[in-house]
């Protein structure tokens, strides 16, 4: 596995069991209630997450399949991916594509936790499994930012995560505050 995706990988996971640590040491009882109506909770954050890096992972799992007839990713794909990564860092708001728009606020938050970490463990292995002569093919079509690599899976998946740390920050600060 080469250097670049193995230390994406790497700070994807330290900050997904970062987030997991903060949400440990909090009640877990008040993570489906929701501050205003039309709010997501913690749970639906979760599920929105979850359900944001399962399946795409299901997608580069399938798309691998076709091996050399993967197209390589061009230069204008990694330009949007830069921008749409910027908007991410950004305190923007925007709609969440229609297939992860709802999320589900029916988990107990371990079973929420445990699909996450196993999800973790099963990108590690495809990750570790993947091709070097794949770096620059173009596994993945995400709904906004177009064909991707897997490099640049792993970091919408990290800055995804970023960019929903803020609202389940806000979301303890409220849970507390209560």
């Amino acid at each position: 596995m080469d250097s670049k995706k193995l230390a994406s990988l790497y700070s994807f996971d330290k900050r997904l069991r970062t987030l997991f640590e903060l949400l440990d040491r909090n009640p877990t009882d008040k993570y489906q209630n929701s501050p205003a109506e039309k709010e997501w909770t913690v749970i639906q954050v979760l599920d929105h997450l979850y359900v944001s890096q399962q399946g795409p992972l299901n997608y580069c799992k399938k798309k691998i399949k076709a091996g050399d007839a993967i197209p390589e990713s061009g230069l204008f794909d990694a330009i949007k991916m830069k921008v749409y990564l910027l908007f991410l860092f950004s305190p923007i708001k925007f709609k969440a594509p229609k297939v992860v728009s709802n999320p589900s606020n029916d988990w107990e938050y371990n079973e929420i936790k445990t699909k996450h970490l196993q999800f973790l463990e099963d990108l590690k292995d495809f990750v570790e499994a993947y091709p070097d002569k794949f770096s620059n093919k173009a596994i993945y079509k995400h709904p906004i930012a177009g064909r991707i690599t897997m490099d640049h899976t792993i970091s919408f998946f990290e800055a995804h995560l970023r960019h929903h740390q803020f609202q389940i920050n806000r979301l303890l600060k409220y849970y507390n505050a209560k």
